[in-house]
């Protein structure tokens, strides 16, 4: 169909803007490897590379995707001693209700954490964690959002898939062990990994990279690769960069920079910097809670990139606002 001519360009862009105004999240196209023309007009219109696949009559493909819709994940902390929001949902009533209203509000993924990753957050108990983040996905389970589990235990994994959550969300990215992939893989779940230096206790002490693009890029080709070598396939992994997770402040702001090179893994890519401290510090000290209309500012311009598919936030109704808009530049004629 794409012969590198100006028109196939255009009726690329054509076909594009009309998966755009029929609500379609992602727009996937397929070529022969050595299809140049083809592949050129794909990057052309903003498509990025997604994996290979077989095709029973012409063996092997490229799978090309692009975003065309940023899906907003909302956070639900039951957690005493989140950063921004501790305590305030503790008790699953309140988080079932908060989680609603998310979804109510444009959350396409319910993120439910247990635990806390807050520089310097204690451990709790798998028991404790089991506690607080049971009841509030059954209560959540077969509502409007998905449901994404935040942990770092395989325990908490399966029971958590067990009750609905057909997302598990890592912080470690795998590193100690598959554990988490093989759980996830038992279930036909899907597997975000993400890139923290150091854990909770001690990775904002002093984070130092030479390269912090190219050194988390390879973490999490590693993380991606154990992955699917647990049984997860390439096209049910997330990764995540790990703003805030053992980086500075300058770390994070090369990465939000540099975040379409994440594309080269082949999966999809989720950003989480909401209430983040370095927004903090860009906006004057501002306290977490007090973030939000920067946290709007950060995924508005991501969206506007094309360099994520998911944004990980607390305030919902902003965020998917501010994608809209991104979205709708980065799609236009």
């Amino acid at each position: 169909m794409f012969e590198g001519r100006g028109y196939a360009t255009a009726m690329a862009r054509e076909l594009v803007l009309l998966a755009a105004r029929a609500g379609a999240a992602t727009v996937i196209a397929e070529t022969l490897p050595e299809a140049n023309p083809s592949t050129r007009v794909l990057q052309k219109v903003g498509f990025h590379r997604a994996g290979e696949g077989i095709d029973h009559e012409v063996g092997r493909t490229w799978r090309w995707s692009m975003t065309l819709r940023t899906r907003v994940m909302g956070v639900v902390n039951v957690t005493p001693d989140s950063l921004s929001d501790g305590g305030l949902f503790i008790d699953a009533e309140a988080a079932i209700a908060h989680g609603k209203a998310l979804a109510a509000a444009g959350a396409e993924l319910l993120d439910i954490g247990g635990e806390s990753t807050r520089p310097g957050a204690a451990e709790v108990s798998e028991a404790e964690e089991l506690q607080r983040v049971l009841p509030v996905i059954r209560g959540l389970s077969g509502g409007a959002a998905g449901l994404s589990i935040d942990t770092t235990k395989p325990g908490v994994a399966r029971a958590a898939l067990e009750a609905g959550a057909t997302l598990v969300n890592d912080v470690t990215g795998l590193r100690e062990s598959d554990a988490l992939a093989r759980v996830a893989a038992q279930f036909g779940a899907r597997l975000c990994v993400m890139h923290m230096q150091g854990n909770p206790r001690t990775m904002q002490r002093d984070p130092r990279y030479d390269d912090v693009v190219g050194e988390v890029l390879a973490s999490l080709r590693v993380s991606v690769e154990r992955a699917v070598a647990a049984g997860v396939p390439r096209a049910s992994i997330i990764v995540d960069p790990g703003i805030g997770f053992g980086k500075t402040f300058d770390h994070n702001l090369t990465l939000l920079k540099h975040l379409g090179r994440f594309r080269d893994l082949e999966c999809e890519v989720m950003i989480g910097v909401s209430r983040k401290a370095f927004l903090g510090a860009l906006t004057g000290g501002k306290a977490p809670r007090e973030r939000d209309v920067a946290t709007v500012a950060a995924v508005g311009v991501i969206s506007a990139m094309g360099s994520a598919d998911l944004v990980r936030v607390h305030a919902v109704g902003e965020a998917r606002d501010a994608v809209a808009v991104g979205d709708a530049l980065r799609t236009a004629r």
